[in-house]
C-alpha cells in the first residue's frame, strides 16, 4: 500500500511461461536504505527489522514462490549497490559517524549473506549477482558513485551509471544462460 492506493504483487502478474526473472529484495526488511537515510536526516523511523533468519526465510519463500509460477525461469538475485564503501567518509560523504557507516555496512552484510544462501539453495535455477561487492569502489565518497547521495541523485539508490553496470551484467549473464538453452 502507498499513499492510500493498493497494488498487487508483482508476482501476481507473473506468467508461467517466463524465462528469465530479476530481483532485488529485503532492504526495506532490514530497514537499510531507509534507516541509513532517516538516521543521516535526524529522523526517527518506527521500523521493526527483520532477523537475518527471517530474512533469508522471507527471501526464499519469495524465490519459491516465481519457481512455482514460472518453473523454467532462470532468477538472477540482484543485489544491492553498495552505497557506504572504503571511499565513504563520515560527515564529509555522509552525515553519519564511522560507528554508525559501519553498522550500516554490517546491515548490508546482512542483506548480502541472505542473497548467498537463498541462491544456493535453489541452484541452478536461480544465481546471484554479487554487485555489492563489484560496486564497492563506486560507493558514496568514490570518485564514480553509482549511487545517488543526499543531495543529488537517486536517494541513495542506483544512478544511471550503476543502473547501466547492472543491466550491461544481466544482459551478459542473460545471453549465457539462453544459449546454453538451445
Amino acid at each position: 500500500q502507498t499513499f492510500g492506493d493498493t497494488f498487487p504483487t508483482q508476482l501476481s502478474g507473473l506468467p508461467d511461461y517466463t524465462n528469465i526473472v530479476t530481483l532485488t529484495a529485503g532492504g526495506n526488511d532490514l530497514n537499510y536504505i531507509g534507516g541509513i537515510i532517516s538516521e543521516a536526516c535526524g529522523a526517527e523511523i518506527d521500523a521493526s527489522p527483520l532477523t537475518p533468519s527471517q530474512l533469508e526465510e522471507r527471501l526464499g519463500e519469495v524465490l519459491d514462490e516465481i519457481h512455482k509460477r514460472a518453473p523454467r525461469a532462470h532468477v538472477f538475485l540482484v543485489e544491492y549497490l553498495a552505497v557506504l564503501g572504503p571511499d565513504t567518509k563520515p560527515e564529509r560523504d555522509i552525515p553519519l559517524t564511522q560507528e554508525r557507516i559501519d553498522y550500516h555496512r554490517n546491515v548490508a552484510s546482512i542483506l548480502q549473506n541472505a542473497y548467498v544462501v537463498a541462491a544456493k539453495a535453489r541452484s541452478p535455477w536461480c544465481e546471484r549477482v554479487p554487485i555489492h561487492e563489484l560496486s564497492q569502489g563506486h560507493a558514496l565518497g568514490s570518485k564514480e558513485p553509482w549511487v545517488g547521495s543526499l543531495t543529488s541523485g537517486p536517494l541513495l539508490h542506483p544512478n544511471a551509471t550503476g543502473m547501466k553496470v547492472i543491466a550491461d551484467i544481466l544482459i551478459d549473464r542473460t545471453e549465457k544462460i539462453l544459449s546454453s538453452k538451445t
